[in-house]
């Protein structure tokens, strides 16, 4: 934080450096997107008001017109954080000194990926290690996974997903089995999130193997911010093929000797 201006001994704009020591400044916090939220920002470990009428007083030391705050938000998306100090006395600063930032974009710090279901009949992945391992479903066929988006201590953010445009998770596969085999792309998103949390339910593979799935923000930029990459689930599969296809050849026996 800086205290700028100008001083009646200094007309030219810049840090007042006599702007020190304990200040009693109010903080609060506004939402940008979306436009609502449940948690509240904190500003060196106490958490601030949602409005300017909520505000409270907090001690920051300043030292040559400026100080360091640290600011954490346990949510996702987009927030403004203004501050005043309305105790200078300044008639000309009827409202205080005041100032704030642009939108400040926060980002999950984790997607977790539980719950790897198959459609048909809601088996749950066997997330076998080896070519022998157990099956799980054929290539293509549609399975569910649960994805929560949590901040770094793993609690959910409940206002991802609820962004405008609504932000969903989509995963890429990490091969694990065969060894070379074809990488081919997962079908299928996460959307509709409810307190950081969603359900793909059309997910699909179309492959044969064992794979491991990196869930990601569907469309590589969150909130203009880049992308979003959560760590990989665990081993899913065996895919087996699905079916065989099977087609008439044109005949190879023909007449053995002339009409005759």
């Amino acid at each position: 934080l800086t205290a700028d201006g100008q001083t009646p001994t200094d007309p030219q704009c810049g840090i007042i450096a006599d702007y020190a020591g304990a200040r009693n400044l109010r903080f609060w916090s506004t939402w940008v997107n979306p436009a609502t939220g449940s948690l509240a920002a904190s500003i060196n470990g106490s958490a601030i008001a949602t409005s300017e009428a909520a505000s409270v007083p907090q001690a920051v030391t300043f030292t040559a017109g400026q100080a360091v705050v640290t600011a954490r938000y346990r949510d996702a998306g987009a927030l403004a954080i203004s501050v005043k100090d309305d105790t200078t006395g300044n008639p000309a600063l009827p409202t205080g000194i005041r100032g704030g930032t642009g939108p400040v974009v926060v980002r999950p710090a984790d997607f977790q990926v539980s719950n790897i279901r198959r459609t048909s009949d809601a088996a749950a992945n066997p997330g076998a290690g080896a070519a022998s391992g157990p099956v799980f479903i054929g290539a293509g066929q549609p399975f569910s996974a649960t994805v929560q988006a949590v901040d770094v201590d793993g609690n959910p953010t409940p206002n991802f997903g609820q962004e405008f445009p609504a932000e969903a998770v989509a995963f890429t596969p990490t091969l694990v089995l065969p060894a070379g085999g074809n990488l081919a792309a997962v079908t299928g998103t996460a959307t509709g999130f409810v307190n950081g949390q969603a359900t793909g339910t059309g997910v699909g593979w179309p492959e044969v193997g064992i794979v491991r799935l990196v869930p990601r923000v569907a469309d590589g930029d969150y909130l203009g911010a880049g992308a979003v990459t959560g760590n990989p689930t665990g081993n899913v599969g065996r895919f087996i093929p699905d079916r065989f296809g099977v087609a008439t050849n044109t005949p190879l026996f023909a007449t053995g000797c002339l009409t005759g």
